[in-house]
C-alpha cells in the first residue's frame, strides 16, 4: 500500500463555468471513492475573484485552497503557470488530476512502484509513434527538441513523490515551458513536458493505463478505468461527465454528489433509467423533454413536452 498522498487540482475558470463544475465532479468522485485522502485546489488570483456559487462549496469542501499570484495571461496560460511548478507548492507525495476526471476506485497503490514521478502513455497507446499529437511534434520540432523518450507520457495525471529530482524536473519544467511559450505563443505544457523528462536524470514510471483511462476515440471501455479522463469531448451526453455537467444546472450539490455515487457504479445508465425512459430516447433522441426526463427532472420534462407537442400541432394546421 502507498503512503498517504495529496490530490491536487488547478482551476483557471471565468466561474460559474464547465471547467469549476468539472473539478466540483471531479472532487466529488475522489471524496466518495477515497474518503481519507485530502484534496488541495490551487487556483490564481483572477479565478478566485471569478466564483459565486462555487466559492463556498470549494472552500468547504476541499482540506486547502491555494490562492497562487500568476502573470498576466488567458486562462490556460495561468493554469500551465501553476501547474508545471506544482511541487512549489505542494512539497509531499501527490496525485495531480485535470478537471475532466472521474475516480471510481480506490486509489491507495498508486504510488507503490513509483520512485521519482509516474504517468500513463498518451492515449493508452503502447506504440510510440501513436502517443504524440501532431502538434506535438510540431512543436518539438520548432523547439529542436529530440523524440528519443521511452514513451510519451499524458499530462492530465500523473503522481509524484517530492524528491530532489522532481523537483529539479518542475523547475525544468516551467522554464522550458516559458521558453517554448515565449517563442510559440502557445500555453500547451506537454512538448515542454517530454523536453524535461528527457533531459532529467528523474525516475520516470510507466503507470498501469487504468489510472488514466483515456476517452479520445470514444470506444473505451470506460469501466476498466480507475481514473476516467474524458478529454475528448467532456460534455458528451455518451459519457457520465457529460450527464453530470447537465445535471448541474438543476440539482443542488448535495443531489449531484448522490447522483455522481451512482454512476460511478453503472457508467452507461441513467439516474432516470426504465421503460420509459428508453421509449422516449428511442422515439424522440436527446430532445430537451428526453434529456429531463432522463436526468429525473420530470416536471421539467412534462411541461418541455408540452410546448413542443403545441408547437408540433401549430405547425401541422399551418400547412
Amino acid at each position: 500500500m502507498s503512503k498517504s498522498f495529496t490530490v491536487a487540482y488547478v482551476l483557471t475558470s471565468a466561474g460559474n463555468d464547465n471547467y469549476a463544475k468539472m473539478t466540483i465532479a471531479s472532487m466529488l468522485s475522489v471524496r466518495h471513492t477515497n474518503p481519507s485522502l485530502d484534496i488541495v485546489l490551487l487556483m490564481d488570483a483572477l479565478t478566485e475573484e471569478s466564483l459565486t456559487s462555487e466559492k463556498s462549496f470549494f472552500y468547504d469542501f476541499c482540506n486547502k485552497v491555494l490562492s497562487i499570484k500568476t502573470p498576466n495571461g488567458n486562462s490556460v496560460f495561468r493554469n500551465r503557470w501553476i501547474k508545471t511548478q506544482l511541487v512549489n507548492y505542494i512539497n509531499s507525495s501527490t496525485l495531480f488530476l485535470d478537471s475532466d476526471t472521474l475516480v471510481r476506485s480506490c486509489l491507495d497503490n498508486i504510488g507503490s512502484s513509483v520512485t521519482d514521478i509516474g504517468f500513463v502513455p498518451n492515449h493508452n497507446m503502447r506504440c510510440q509513434k501513436k502517443q504524440l499529437w501532431v502538434s506535438d511534434i510540431e512543436d518539438m520540432d520548432h523547439m529542436n527538441w529530440p523524440r528519443t523518450l521511452k514513451f510519451y507520457p499524458n499530462g492530465g495525471v500523473f503522481f509524484y513523490h517530492a524528491t530532489p529530482a522532481v523537483t529539479k524536473f518542475f523547475e525544468n519544467w516551467h522554464l522550458n515551458w516559458l521558453e517554448c511559450y515565449s517563442r510559440l505563443k502557445k500555453g500547451r505544457d506537454q512538448p515542454a513536458l517530454y523536453e524535461s523528462l528527457r533531459t532529467s536524470d528523474i525516475k520516470l514510471t510507466e503507470l498501469q493505463k487504468n489510472y488514466n483511462l483515456q476517452v479520445v476515440l470514444g470506444t473505451e471501455p470506460i469501466d476498466e478505468g480507475k481514473i476516467i479522463h474524458i478529454y475528448a469531448n467532456p460534455t458528451s451526453l455518451n459519457y457520465p461527465l457529460g450527464k453530470i455537467l447537465l445535471l448541474m444546472n438543476f440539482l443542488p450539490i448535495y443531489e449531484i454528489a448522490k447522483v455522481i455515487n451512482r454512476l460511478l457504479e453503472n457508467l452507461y445508465q441513467w439516474p432516470s433509467n426504465g421503460i420509459i425512459s428508453n421509449f422516449l430516447k428511442d422515439r424522440y433522441g436527446f430532445k430537451d423533454f428526453v434529456l429531463y426526463w432522463m436526468i429525473g427532472q420530470k416536471i421539467f420534462s412534462i411541461k418541455s413536452f408540452s410546448k413542443y407537442f403545441i408547437s408540433r400541432v401549430k405547425f401541422k394546421f399551418s400547412i
